[in-house]
């Protein structure tokens, strides 16, 4: 936090940025920080937005950022918070990730946001349909998993089952083949978490393009 007459610094305020956490003291803190910043950097505006995006790419926290954004947002005077920061919202609503928690605190953000206007009603609707991607790829993926855990299963039993045909009396060799299997299922779970992921960028991007089209049908 910034001592009275002492601007703080950029470095300060990202050191701030990532000690934050959800608590009303710690955001508030926070805000003070950063508007101190501003106050004394007032062409710096846009260059903050981006270092607390940077942070919300890393952050342990990102709940705790979409707060301090609520904040700002609605303490800052004139328009300049609003237009920095809707540049980099859309790409921060994606990288809040498709957990359950988060998708609440962004829709309860965006209920605040469109009933004290801080943005314009279709970069609202654009930040919802966000969200709504990011709930299907949650439950796209949810799906997947549980289907893929079923088949790594019935595969490991296949694999018991063969190796059941002959029973192994050498302890050596049966250890050998058992890591063997350990091995095989480690490798396939890779892969399911290497096409879960793939199938959750590609139900996102699928999203964006149907926004993109309507915005299209709009202008037609």
């Amino acid at each position: 936090m910034a001592h009275e007459g002492n601007a703080p610094s950029l470095e300060e305020v990202v050191a701030t940025l990532s000690g934050l956490t959800c608590s009303t003291e710690s955001i508030q803190t926070a805000a003070s920080t950063v508007t101190a910043y501003l106050h004394s950097a007032p062409t710096e505006h846009f260059n903050l937005v981006c270092t607390w995006f940077k942070s919300l790419e890393t952050h342990t926290n990102k709940v705790a950022l979409l707060y301090l954004a609520n904040e700002l947002l609605q303490t800052a005077k004139g328009e300049q918070a609003s237009r920095c920061f809707e540049q980099v919202l859309p790409d921060a609503f994606r990288l809040m990730g498709s957990g359950k928690a988060a998708i609440v605190e962004m829709r309860r953000v965006l209920i605040v946001w469109r009933h004290r206007s801080v943005f314009l009603p279709e970069f609202l609707d654009l930040l919802s349909k966000i969200c709504d991607g990011l709930e299907a790829a949650s439950a796209v993926t949810a799906g997947n998993t549980s289907q893929l855990i079923r088949l790594a299963l019935q595969i490991d039993r296949l694999e018991q089952l063969k190796h059941a045909k002959a029973t192994v009396s050498d302890p050596a060799l049966e250890k050998q083949e058992q890591s063997a299997r350990e091995d095989y299922i480690l490798e396939l779970a890779k892969t399911i978490k290497h096409l879960n992921v793939q199938l959750t960028t590609h139900c996102i991007y699928l999203q964006q393009l149907n926004t993109k089209c309507e915005e299209l049908k709009d202008h037609a």
